[in-house]
């Protein structure tokens, strides 16, 4: 049975303003964890309380799938998939989500592994308010990152349809019912027709500050967390409780935009949490990452170590990289550079979109990985990544190899990229 206090005492909301019991569940089948109520309809922070999202039809199932001892859920793929890769040590670099939460949150000791079957009700159901919440705030960004979409980040309007096509695929980008619908306004700009941008309503405010005097944890992502004045409100609202110093708040951020009046803001919270995006360097960066600029990533990772030296509860937690088929042959030089900086790095495996994932690779450029890796094990990447392949090696998906070609090929045309040139290695495997 793996207990994880997300489902017990958490609430995420996606950049529709849905309620879905994790930011990292994202089994179309299982509507990327979206939750439903009992007339079929999604749960949304406008229309639904939080009492009601914290026992969704997805919190529910899993309650009742720890009651019964069920070692995973399938919704909680992810965290079972990174635990495997780290032997389910609690003590990794390389946290899966589970790991982490159960970590940072009490939930003022409602429930714990020893006593959560005696706080459930047949149905699944629990009384308490959420001690933790993770918040995306719409979909805003500055980035476009090759493995991204319009969910995530409005920047990517523009070349979706080019990547997708103009057929139905064009709005399956999103999550559960509410998908991404791209429109073209009366100029020619795309734009989403199916956006709310609840942030901006008083009855979103409303709600959460009725939660805060049980919040423990806020995860904050996006888009991109701190482009938006939300963002400030936000910390302003936590600030005026007098709850700061008692709220650990976590970021998953590109870094680009940070600045003092951020950092004086976070010198007021229990803990500051930062996991930054990096999923390469260099030039590699800046074609994975498009949009972002190394030089300007750097300077800013500097300037939040200033401020930890006289504030340690900011601390970079880590920084991520994400290994798909662009990181293919560059995580140890990632692993590397963290480590003459005097970095963390931990890793997060793509299984979606599937062209991104190496999981669609064929056995014999799979194998090809696992003897890259295996050459240097004495970097912490290496032996995950072997363990990921090793776990997927029967899977093959042609047609996703396939379509990684004319995804990357159509960005070097509208970028003025040359993702081979820059990724020298992985375009060698994927002739091979």
């Amino acid at each position: 049975m793996a207990f994880c206090r997300t489902v017990w005492n958490s609430l995420s909301i996606t950049p529709r303003g849905d309620f879905r019991l994790c930011s990292l569940s994202n089994d179309p089948a299982q509507n990327e964890s979206v939750g439903f109520d009992a007339n079929g309809q999604v749960m949304n922070i406008l229309t639904h309380t939080v009492e009601q999202g914290i026992n969704s039809d997805k919190h529910r199932a899993v309650r009742l799938s720890d009651v019964h001892g069920d070692e995973w859920h399938a919704l909680c793929s992810c965290c079972e998939q990174r635990e495997q890769a780290i032997d389910g040590d609690p003590e990794h670099f390389n946290l899966s989500r589970r790991l982490y939460v159960n970590g940072i949150v009490a939930g003022n000791d409602t429930v714990s592994p020893i006593n959560f079957y005696n706080k459930v009700d047949k149905q699944g159901q629990v009384s308490w308010a959420p001690s933790s919440i993770d918040i995306h705030f719409g979909n805003v960004c500055n980035f476009k990152c090759v493995q991204c979409g319009p969910q995530y980040s409005n920047q990517w309007y523009d070349e979706w349809a080019g990547v997708i096509g103009l057929g139905p695929n064009l709005h399956s980008n999103g999550f559960g019912p509410n998908k991404v619908m791209l429109t073209k306004d009366q100029h020619g700009r795309w734009y989403d027709a199916n956006e709310i941008k609840w942030w901006e309503s008083e009855i979103w405010w409303d709600k959460f500050k009725a939660m805060l005097p049980t919040l423990e944890h806020v995860y904050l992502t996006g888009g991109e967390p701190m482009v938006l004045k939300q963002h400030d409100r936000l910390l302003d609202e936590i600030i005026a409780s007098g709850r700061a110093d008692k709220i650990r708040l976590e970021y998953d951020s590109n870094l680009s935009v940070i600045n003092p009046r951020i950092l004086d803001r976070w010198t007021k919270f229990k803990n500051i949490d930062l996991r930054i995006s990096i999923d390469a360097i260099k030039d590699k960066y800046e074609l994975i990452r498009y949009g972002g600029k190394w030089n300007t990533l750097v300077d800013n990772i500097n300037l939040v170590k200033s401020y930890a030296e006289q504030y340690p509860s900011i601390k970079i937690f880590r920084l991520t990289s994400c290994f798909q088929i662009t990181t293919s042959h560059s995580m140890i030089e990632t692993e590397r550079w963290c480590l003459e900086n005097n970095l963390p790095l931990s890793i997060r495996f793509v299984d979606t979109p599937k062209w991104h994932s190496t999981i669609s690779l064929p056995r014999h450029m799979k194998q090809q990985l696992i003897e890259f890796y295996s050459r240097q094990p004495e970097y912490m990447v290496s032996d995950m990544i072997v363990k990921f392949l090793q776990a997927n090696m029967d899977t093959h998906e042609p047609d996703e190899v396939r379509r990684f070609f004319k995804f990357m090929n159509y960005l070097d045309y509208t970028r003025k990229t040359d993702w081979a040139k820059t990724l020298p290695e992985t375009a060698a495997m994927l002739r091979s």
